[in-house]
């Protein structure tokens, strides 16, 4: 960096948090001029506040400077890296973010303009950073985030065990008081309100480039918050919103399954879209439009999927309900027959996670297979498909269930076995009974009676090659991905018994359980040659783009939460 300034920022307004010091004083880290411009004045900020102190994400920041006529600045959050106080989980990002800008638009360099950028956990508090309406805010840069702040901690309402715990113990230091202090609030109550994009009604008046991933920790979150940008922001801020899924998300490891057309397109491509969204510009995306998203598939030799589409907006889907047979099957055939298999769960055996949208651990669409031969474990096989079948949208499954306890879990997880036999998942999903009805209070089962729920398993876009089959499995846990439920309906802070109960999926006409699935066709998804159209929009050569992308990965690199981002770059 060409010039850098230690600075300390005094935080003149009262912060509406009870875990505050009074006088709270944090640093900014520091900040950069454009490195390879002679533009020092007049210029518009780029920033980054993050958790995981200066050289980690907060770098990114840096590519704004080094490419572009931007300064970078960079800032530990309250109670992280350099900054004092205590860390807020995010309720205090707002506040914070504010009272930054306002600093930047009063340097003699600053032209008033800020703009913001976030990966992970500094993307969450860039979605933060629209609630107090900073009038210096022109445009963000939102990657792997969620404005679904319970939606995260909370996925059907099953605590997220493995990620919440892990990520705040190897993160802040008052990591032990975070955790009870979400434990103690599962409902989704006034608490979450805050860090719930569903609440910013009227406040979000500059566009974003959102970027996500399928096998993402806050898919379904990134989805909401492009939905909130593009679709629920004030006037001036509407239809200006860009989305790129890509198959990984945090899960770098999902890039050695999906092979083709990957590595290039996902990094570069919502980089350029970002810097059109900075230079008020179209020079470097042209061609892409408002969501682009990998179309998954398996590795089969001449599979479907595996390509990037460019779309005005998502594809109609038709939904089509896949009925649990009695013999085991899969099929689009209403069920004629009545069944109730009852399987045991024993809260201190619970089935182990194999992949998913994880961030420590197994991710990704790992083979299922060592866990479906279980007698907690209830599979459904479809028939091999005659031709490629193509989903795109949200997944759900209804079940009609019920248990000998007053409370317990119903887990769903949708694979595809292909030609080698592999059952690789695509999503799971989970529901806690006791919150099946989505009130401020548990509602208990009461032994024996059955339930009609629905089981949400976030979104895909996925492409099943002819010949291979769709399967579902039912179970009881997926741990440590979500927390055991013991089956006894206290609180999850409450001290009480592990309670084996036995499980029952009803199967029949009357009990049409079943699962949903988003069926597109292939034409409503064209392909697009992300890597060819930014090459030629960007005038670089390919050895030229491809020092530029491994910068890039080299920098996300250096941040220890993320696994490596190597992957096939063809």
């Amino acid at each position: 960096m060409c010039c850098v300034a230690w600075l300390v920022l005094r935080w003149p307004r009262p912060i509406p948090h009870f875990h505050v010091v009074l006088l709270l004083v944090a640093w900014l880290r520091d900040y950069s001029l454009p490195i390879f411009n002679k533009k020092k004045t007049n210029v518009t900020a780029v920033m980054d506040r993050s958790p995981y102190g200066q050289f980690a994400l907060e770098l990114i920041a840096d590519i704004y400077a080094a490419l572009g006529d931007f300064a970078a600045v960079k800032q530990d959050m309250r109670g992280t890296g350099w900054s004092q106080g205590n860390f807020s989980f995010w309720r205090s990002s707002a506040n914070d973010s504010y009272d930054t800008m306002q600093w930047i638009s009063e340097q003699s360099w600053s032209d008033g303009q800020v703009l913001t950028v976030g990966a992970s956990a500094d993307g969450l508090a860039s979605l933060e950073e629209v609630i107090d309406k900073p009038k210096w805010l022109i445009g963000q840069f939102v990657i792997f985030a969620s404005d679904e702040g319970h939606g995260v901690a909370f996925p059907g309402y099953a605590f997220r065990e493995q990620l919440i715990t892990h990520w705040l113990k190897d993160t802040v230091k008052d990591a032990d008081y975070w955790i009870e202090t979400i434990m103690s609030h599962e409902a989704n109550g006034v608490w979450w309100h805050d860090l719930e994009g569903e609440y910013f009604d009227n406040v979000v008046h500059a566009p974003a480039v959102f970027w996500g991933g399928w096998y993402d920790i806050f898919l379904h979150g990134n989805l909401a918050a492009y939905y909130d940008w593009q679709y629920r922001s004030m006037e001036v801020a509407q239809g200006k919103s860009k989305l790129v899924i890509d198959p990984c998300g945090h899960c770098q490891d999902a890039s050695h399954y999906f092979t083709k057309n990957l590595i290039y397109g996902r990094i570069l491509l919502p980089i350029l879209l970002s810097f059109d969204l900075f230079e008020d510009t179209t020079k470097f995306s042209e061609g892409a439009k408002d969501v682009t998203f990998y179309v998954l598939g398996t590795n089969d030799d001449n599979a479907a999927g595996n390509y990037w589409t460019s779309l005005d907006t998502w594809p109609e889907y038709t939904p089509q309900n896949w009925y649990f047979h009695t013999n085991g099957s899969l099929s689009l055939a209403p069920p004629t027959a009545t069944d109730a298999p009852t399987y045991k769960y024993d809260p201190t055996n619970p089935v182990p996670t194999i992949g998913g949208n994880n961030l420590f651990g197994s991710c990704g669409p790992k083979d299922q297979t060592p866990v479906l031969d279980r007698p907690d474990v209830l599979v459904y096989t479809s028939d091999p498909l005659p031709e490629p079948y193509v989903i795109t949208g949200p997944l759900w499954s209804t079940l009609y269930v019920a248990s000998s306890a007053n409370d317990t879990d119903f887990t769903v997880k949708l694979m595809v076995e292909d030609a080698s036999g592999a059952n690789i998942l695509i999503q799971d999903g989970i529901i806690r009974m006791r919150w099946r009805e989505h009130e401020l209070e548990p509602t208990p089962m009461v032994p024996g009676d059955v339930y009609e729920v629905q089981v949400g398993l976030w979104n895909t876009s996925f492409a099943i090659n002819t010949g291979n089959r769709i399967k579902v499995a039912i179970s009881s846990s997926n741990y440590p991905r979500f927390s055991i439920n013991p089956n006894n309906g206290l609180p999850l802070l409450a001290h009480g018994p592990n309670i084996t109960a036995m499980n029952t999926l009803h199967l029949g006409p009357a009990t049409p359980s079943h699962f949903t699935l988003p069926m597109v066709k292939l034409s409503q998804l064209p392909e697009f040659h992300a890597l060819d159209a930014m090459s030629d929009r960007f005038g670089l050569d390919r050895p030229t783009m491809t020092t530029m992308i491994e910068g890039f990965v080299n920098k996300l690199e250096r941040m220890e939460h993320l696994p490596p981002m190597r992957g096939t770059r063809n």
